[in-house]
């Protein structure tokens, strides 16, 4: 009879059972409590939602991940002790339990940031680490599903001047937590490459604010049409992390994300920019935007950008309620086969040392083997997010909506309705994918007019995401143990 070992800190923990051989219970099926799935090399995994771990399948452990919510030992010893020996059940019991805790632990620590924070902690630098600047209200494209009403967000267009700039970062750095080891810089838009002047004072002014205190990460997402030297170099000497929106080949990104001037062609400039960007060593993600009429061609997509040069794909649903671009349930049934195929697309890439990647389907899995489990940014505490004129906002996908508009640098924050907390709708209780699923208010505004009830499509999209995730994590485990650690380490 096999004796219990120590849980290692990876998420994927190996329990045997001696010589004893029994049938599977479940075969890639799924409840609230637990999961069963096969990797590529058919070797059988339990996921626990409650733990966040993969364990290697066993039926005592299949059957110890239904006693976890308060079953006592001795009744988990009397109705499987015909079964098992009571020192395994009890040992096994234990582990897992000490595992909950430890997750339980974890989750609460890191909740802190999305749950209530009193004014004078935030405003006494307790809180603040990263900042988040729309430093264009205006966009050189006119993309024909566009949240942001091409960069306007249904105002007047306008772009952040250097002087608001200033006022904005000294009113973030007054607030900011001295302690933070790293501070993170976000610039966005419409596109923020029309503002250059800013991009340029902001990134200056921060540095010279910080000194060698602090690291500083900058990120932007750009539409990559706009690119000259003097940008190159800024993006090459902050380390800058650059997201490009770009939906596909030539015909699918000038059909949805045509110039504003109706002239040219957006994927090729795109092209430019990503050979000078690439030639700089520059790290470079392209956020792929899903629309109904693209859903076949995902996978076709996909490859079009790493052939651009693109190393790194992620994508996601468009959030439109207009029946040209929401995409449909039976779209989904288009998408498994696709998932599954560029999930094992990447497992060879990564087996082969291409830089062909698809962060979607890594991402749920990093954050779950590094135990980050976050939550939508409409939440989080940590982050001021500023428009061009000083206006504070909790997400940039919501900014035309006057509703969420929480006040300005100059008369400070309305923290009544600014420090809320997120709740936990009923739907995502018994969903054995809510650790790990972020959840997107926006989308949740969009389709329920409701920024709790979860939208049905996006919560399936995600599950068969998570999915994913899991196999290829599952299977890089057995099969590139080194190989494994270093995909996903974070970083």
């Amino acid at each position: 009879m096999m004796t219990t070992r120590r849980l290692k800190p990876v998420p994927i923990i190996r329990v045997r059972e001696g010589s004893r051989t029994t049938a599977a219970h479940m075969i890639n099926t799924m409840d609230s409590e637990v999961c069963t799935l096969h990797n590529y090399s058919g070797t059988r995994y339990i996921f626990m939602p409650e733990l966040t771990a993969l364990f290697e399948h066993s039926d005592l452990l299949f059957e110890l991940a239904h006693r976890l919510d308060g079953s006592d030992a001795e009744k988990a010893c009397r109705e499987l002790g015909g079964r098992y020996s009571e020192e395994l059940v009890r040992g096994q019991l234990e582990l897992l339990r000490q595992w909950a805790a430890k997750m339980d632990r974890k989750r609460r620590k890191q909740a802190a940031q999305y749950g209530k924070v009193s004014p004078e902690a935030w405003a006494g630098g307790k809180v603040l680490n990263s900042l988040w600047m729309n430093i264009s209200h205006d966009c050189n494209l006119r993309c024909v599903y566009c949240y942001g009403s091409g960069g306007a967000y249904g105002g007047r267009r306008k772009l952040m001047t250097v002087e608001s700039a200033k006022r904005i970062i000294d009113y973030w750095y007054a607030r900011a937590d001295k302690d933070a080891d790293e501070y993170r810089i976000v610039f966005f838009g419409g596109e923020p490459l029309m503002n250059k002047r800013v991009l340029m004072f902001s990134v200056g002014y921060i540095n010279g604010m910080l000194g060698d205190r602090a690291n500083v990460s900058y990120a932007m997402t750009t539409n990559g049409t706009i690119l000259d030297d003097e940008l190159l170099r800024l993006f090459a000497d902050n380390d800058f992390r650059i997201t490009i929106s770009l939906d596909g080949d030539k015909e699918i990104q000038d059909r949805s994300r045509p110039f504003a001037s109706g002239k040219g062609s957006s994927f090729d400039r795109i092209g430019k920019s990503v050979e000078r960007l690439g030639g700089s060593g520059l790290p470079i993600t392209a956020r792929l935007t899903l629309v109904h009429e693209h859903v076949p061609k995902l996978a076709e997509s996909v490859h079009s950008l790493w052939d651009l040069g693109i190393s790194n794909v992620n994508f996601d649903l468009v959030s439109s309620t207009d029946d040209r671009f929401r995409v449909t349930a039976e779209d989904l049934q288009l998408l498994k086969p696709q998932l599954e195929r560029l999930a094992r697309e990447v497992y060879d890439n990564l087996v082969h040392r291409r830089k062909r990647y698809v962060g979607t389907l890594t991402k749920y899995a990093k954050a779950m083997h590094n135990h980050q489990y976050n939550s939508c940014v409409f939440y989080a505490k940590n982050s001021l997010m500023v428009g061009p004129d000083g206006e504070i906002y909790k997400c940039h996908r919501l900014i035309e909506d006057p509703k969420f508009h929480y006040g300005n640098i100059h008369t400070d924050i309305d923290w009544g309705r600014y420090d809320n907390d997120k709740p936990e709708p009923p739907a995502c209780s018994a969903c054995w994918a809510r650790h790990l699923c972020v959840g997107c208010s926006q989308v949740n505004w969009v389709y329920r007019n409701d920024l709790n009830t979860p939208y049905d499509i996006s919560c399936e999209f995600t599950r068969m995401v998570i999915w994913e995730n899991l196999k290829l994590y599952a299977t890089l485990h057995e099969k590139e143990p080194q190989l494994f650690k270093l995909a996903y380490r974070m970083g």
